[in-house]
């Protein structure tokens, strides 16, 4: 039996789920965009060209908590 396109997608995606599920502290939040096929993106905010070194320390931090 021949595997097409699709049948390597679904079972690649699977496979990947599984891994993101055991492997990753979120990873079930991971295995939930998977499988409604829906990307987690972030988007961070505008940081100002004036902005103050505090801020730029601030707005780091509130990105790599947004990604984690």
């Amino acid at each position: 039996m021949a595997k097409n396109g699709l049948d390597l997608y679904l079972k690649a995606l699977k496979k990947l789920q599984l891994y993101v599920l055991t492997t990753y502290k979120n990873g079930a939040d991971v295995q939930k965009c998977l499988k409604q096929e829906k990307l987690a993106t972030f988007i961070p905010s505008e940081l100002d060209e004036n902005a103050t070194a505090t801020q730029r320390e601030m707005w780091k931090i509130h990105a790599k908590n947004t990604i984690k």
